[in-house]
């Protein structure tokens, strides 16, 4: 024999039911109202970092507007670029030649050929009482090993021909993995071709920039390139998306 329940009681499992869902949508709203907040949140330290970094250009560039526009001439005149503009537009409207005996790069292969005889190694010695002796020739091994895989040769030839050209020469030393399949990283000594790409703080005192607190190394890239690079969605592109506050 088959009882039916009374009706009180399958009201009361119905609305029992009614509550639990009501109570999981709330927490699902919670939820997404609390990502939505994290991204918010985000986006907003990534715009103020952008900012930050942008300011910081800025006043890099504004600064060394001037000595930029005098390396770019030492360059120039480098490159046999030696007459002034006004008596080369003069004489080039008369037909008249412009003759440049170019003895320049002779003395600049020479200064950059005794640095690259005697170029100064990198020694670690131990300072004081607690300094290894052993373990500074470790490290200096370690060093030179990064330098030779890193071909740091050319680096410092590189960064020392700029030296002379136009006063400035750069080389990074960055990380990079040792392998596609190792998470293991090693440091590489890397050159930087174009010394122009490069922002130093401009209230750095220190020659070599030791003291500076940040720097930049510019790029410029078509967007296509760009997206190549380091895909579509990027930081790049979410930049240019409207956010909702």
């Amino acid at each position: 024999m088959v009882e039916q329940a009374p009706i009180g009681a399958w009201s009361t499992f119905t609305n029992t039911n009614s509550f639990d869902e009501s109570n999981v949508k709330a927490d699902n709203e919670r939820e997404a109202d609390a990502v939505l907040t994290a991204e918010q949140e985000s986006r907003k330290a990534v715009d103020a970092f952008i900012t930050l970094a942008r300011d910081r250009w800025s006043a890099i560039n504004q600064h060394e507007s001037d000595i930029r526009t005098k390396e770019q001439d030492d360059l120039a005149f480098f490159a046999s670029d030696q007459w002034p503009k006004e008596i080369k537009s003069q004489r080039t409207a008369d037909k008249r030649p412009c003759l440049t005996i170019n003895r320049l790069p002779g003395f600049v292969r020479q200064i950059t050929n005794e640095m690259r005889d005697g170029r100064p190694g990198i020694r670690v010695e131990p300072v004081d009482n607690f300094g290894d002796k052993d373990k500074a020739e470790a490290i200096e091994g370690v060093i030179q090993h990064i330098e030779t895989n890193s071909d740091a040769d050319v680096a410092y030839a590189r960064a020392a021909d700029g030296q002379v050209r136009i006063g400035r020469g750069y080389f990074r030393i960055v990380p990079e993995y040792a392998s596609d399949e190792s998470f293991e990283q090693e440091l590489c000594i890397k050159s930087i071709r174009n010394p122009f790409s490069v922002y130093f703080d401009h209230a750095s005192q220190e020659l070599d920039g030791s003291d500076a607190r940040y720097a930049f190394v510019v790029e410029d890239i078509p967007l296509p390139e760009y997206d190549a690079r380091y895909g579509i969605e990027t930081q790049l592109d979410a930049m240019f998306t409207p956010t909702v506050q």
